[in-house]
């Protein structure tokens, strides 16, 4: 009996140690930290579905207004939230070497999808960057831009049906998403996705699913911050084998057919992916340096997946902004107009450039609705934090919380109002819609080029305007991975 109760005691201690110890991580530091509860740290209404992570990291980064930096707990994991703009800058730029990597865990083998750019890390992911960097040029884009003007077109077309309803409005958040997945299966495929048509497209159902932040993912999360070994253990997927049988059939086809019928002219990412494997084949470029089939699909992938999400959201806002707006939405289209009309009713890639005003109104939109509202990082060597004597240990998780730089007075003054002239002078360390440094996003030109082309045609010929379906002020998704709308926008649209 004696013995059963000293056994007894012994476990209790070591899971109270298990428990407890991790809340004095950052007091032994001596740097200031948010009350934590055992097992669940900070991030229990992320874990529950009840805020989205930005939210809870930005209750956070306004309790503790005087620091630069306040540590946290993700169950039993330190994170360190950078609050000073400036040290979030030199992280992600000068001293970039300490936070190279993102600590992601990629497994090829189970989840193929996940070995991407936005994942790998080292020479691995430099390697890869640097061959896929010439797809985003200011000559390819030149290339694209047709492409993305005739998906605009269909846009227009699509409206031209949809304007003068008055009582449920247009859900523009989907009509966007549709738009932006026409562009990218033309940019990025090769491929007319037909998802503007087509209300049962395949693709827009894909797109849709992919985003899905289910338990299982929830639980690869929560494994990752209890120990990542675990996951070599309890094999959970990312991503759905639906979603990845979906693009593996895709690019074989599509490649394919290619291969089939040469000799035509393609600009598009794929072709050129296409190409970098045939130069590394050619070149006899080591193994683990070549672009192969794996990370070509799952690149692809990761350029539908934030190339649809990002833009769809960024463009669904910024109508959102303009309808609640109105004289901000007619300063904009008197300035597409007049431009217009210099052109003779049309624009073309370097006049999209001339529109300086809609550029502050992309600036303000991505400001104000940062898609991605969180940088996190991994300290891969231990790293002295500036000016003071703490160390940080490798493998410690560093976050820049975008979302809350965007939303602060002391970098943006009045910061709920939607003010594009603020970008006439503002201050750029704090402003950080595409990240920062060598990670910085490799699509950020596109997706402008994009969201620039998409406004510039419907707002000179529509104006939108809040019906008795909107939603305000807009709520965000609590699981998802980007800041998505939890609601349809439906906004009225008319025909001017």
């Amino acid at each position: 009996m004696i013995y059963a109760i000293l056994f007894s005691i012994i476990i209790i201690s070591l899971l109270y140690y298990y428990l407890t110890y991790p809340l004095g991580y950052w007091k032994r530091l001596k740097i200031a930290s948010a009350d934590s509860v055992p097992l669940f740290g900070n991030i229990s209404d992320f874990l529950f579905g009840r805020k989205h992570i930005s939210i809870v990291y930005d209750v956070v980064y306004k309790s503790f207004p005087e620091e630069p930096y306040v540590g946290i707990l993700e169950l039993r994991s330190p994170n360190l939230i950078i609050r000073d703009a400036s040290l979030a800058h030199r992280i992600l730029t000068k001293d970039y070497e300490y936070f190279y990597d993102r600590g992601i865990e990629i497994d090829e083998e189970l989840d193929p999808l996940t070995a991407h750019l936005v994942n790998l890390s080292g020479s691995r992911w430099k390697n890869t960057r640097s061959k896929l960097m010439p797809a985003f040029s200011s000559g390819k884009l030149k290339q694209m831009y047709p492409l993305i003007d005739d998906c605009a077109k269909e846009l227009d077309q699509y409206l031209e049906q949809e304007s003068g309803r008055e009582e449920a409005g247009t859900d523009v958040r989907e009509l966007m998403a549709k738009f932006s997945t026409d562009v990218i299966g033309r940019c990025a495929f090769g491929l007319d996705f037909n998802t503007m048509k087509d209300p049962e497209s395949s693709f827009r159902s894909i797109g849709k699913k992919i985003f899905v932040l289910s338990w299982s993912i929830v639980a690869r999360i929560c494994l990752r911050l209890i120990n990542p070994r675990l996951l070599k253990w309890i094999r959970i997927r990312s991503t759905s084998k639906e979603v990845e049988v979906f693009f593996y059939n895709l690019l074989y086809d599509t490649i394919k057919f290619r291969k089939m019928n040469p000799g035509q002219d393609r600009y598009d990412i794929l072709q050129l992916m296409c190409h970098i494997q045939e130069q590394d084949e050619k070149q006899g470029v080591p193994k683990d340096e070549r672009l192969t089939d794996t990370l070509l699909v799952a690149n692809m992938f990761v350029f539908f997946a934030g190339g649809f999400e990002t833009t769809a959201s960024t463009l669904s806002y910024c109508l959102y902004e303009l309808a609640l707006n109105p004289d901000i939405q007619e300063k904009a289209r008197a300035e597409i107009c007049q431009l217009m009309e210099s052109k003779n009713s049309s624009l073309d890639y370097d006049s999209l450039n001339e529109l300086n005003y809609l550029e502050l109104v992309l600036m303000e939109t991505l400001r104000k609705y940062a898609p991605i509202p969180l940088a996190s990082r991994i300290c891969t060597r231990p790293y002295n934090l500036p000016n003071t004597s703490i160390v940080l240990k490798e493998k410690l998780r560093v976050t820049i919380p975008i979302h809350s730089y965007h939303h602060d007075p002391k970098y943006f003054s009045n910061p709920e109002a939607f003010c594009p002239e603020r970008f006439k002078e503002y201050d750029k360390l704090a402003y950080l819609p595409f990240g920062d440094g060598p990670r910085i996003c490799i699509g950020l030109r596109l997706a402008k080029l994009e969201m620039k082309s998409c406004l510039a045609r419907i707002i000179a010929k529509y104006e939108f305007s809040v019906c008795s379906q909107t939603k305000i002020p807009i709520e965000f998704k609590s699981r998802s991975i980007f800041l998505t709308p939890n609601h349809p926008i439906n906004l009225k649209v008319r025909k001017i």
